[in-house]
């Protein structure tokens, strides 16, 4: 419809990012610490690496565990043994 409104924002977006870096040059905090070789960014990244091994562990290795709670395997044994009444009634020897 109009040619100028997509780049728009574009351009707010690039003043906004010029007036952000200049406002941070001009603060003691270095814009340069959050980048990956930085000392900030290259915490966060470790600390991101090490979550994501945990989270992929839990989720594809722990969880595929079969270890039952005390409870459930009481549960179960308790549906087993309804299941074989049940069958036992339908079923009658004799």
């Amino acid at each position: 419809k109009n040619g100028a409104s997509p780049s728009f924002p574009i351009i707010m977006d690039n003043i906004s990012l010029d007036f952000l870096s200049r406002k941070m040059n001009n603060s003691s905090f270095d814009i340069n610490y959050l980048s990956p070789t930085g000392l900030i960014g290259f915490w966060v990244l470790l600390i991101g690496f090490i979550f994501t091994g945990i989270m992929f562990y839990f989720v594809f290795f722990r969880l595929n565990e079969d270890d039952d709670s005390y409870k459930d395997r009481k549960r179960k044994n308790l549906e087993k043994e309804n299941q074989k009444k049940k069958i036992a009634r339908l079923y009658p020897k004799g």
